[in-house]
């Protein structure tokens, strides 16, 4: 009817965690953010930056796309030492960042791209990798999870918010 020749298959929206061999996230690990993925300003990592400075915890950031001269100025004047960049990682080797302390963060924006037309995969790699998630709560990422079910979603934008979960959370 569509005049396809072959057929079709159909790769379902998500990820397995077969590729992520893991240690377990322990709790009572040194607690660490991690960020994985595109650095574009939408995504919010300002939030976080700020957060994790106030809050004295260390924030891996992988993964570039063109932003990482910008965060890295943006660290640099404001006295963020708390930071490593660790640039573009080959997906195989992605999860060494996955730390057993590691809570992962989608903090995202406003923005209109990531409001309504951003498909957040990472969250999916998140997921897979029985992390704590700590997530921007915007149409896109609450589609997937729901707060306090599958991750703590957060005001986007508010540093204190984060800030404010570490006091309440035993995980950061």
């Amino acid at each position: 009817e569509f005049g396809f020749k072959d057929s079709i298959t159909i790769a379902p929206l998500g990820h397995s965690g077969a590729n992520l061999q893991l240690p377990a996230y322990k709790p009572t690990a040194e607690a660490r953010l991690l960020f994985t993925g595109s650095l574009l300003r939408w995504k919010g990592l300002e939030t976080v930056l700020t957060a994790a400075h106030t809050l004295g915890v260390a924030f891996d950031i992988v993964g570039d796309a063109g932003g990482r001269e910008y965060y890295e100025n943006y660290c640099r004047q404001r006295g963020h030492t708390n930071v490593v960049f660790h640039g573009h990682v080959a997906p195989e080797d992605l999860s060494r960042y996955y730390l057993r302390g590691s809570i992962c963060v989608l903090p995202l924006t406003r923005a209109n791209i990531a409001m309504k037309y951003t498909s957040p995969l990472k969250l999916f790699e998140y997921l897979a990798s029985g992390r704590p998630v700590v997530a921007g709560d915007v149409p896109s990422v609450r589609e997937i999870v729901q707060h306090k079910e599958h991750a703590i979603l957060l005001e986007p934008e508010n540093a204190d918010a984060i800030a404010v979960l570490a006091h309440r959370t035993p995980a950061i």
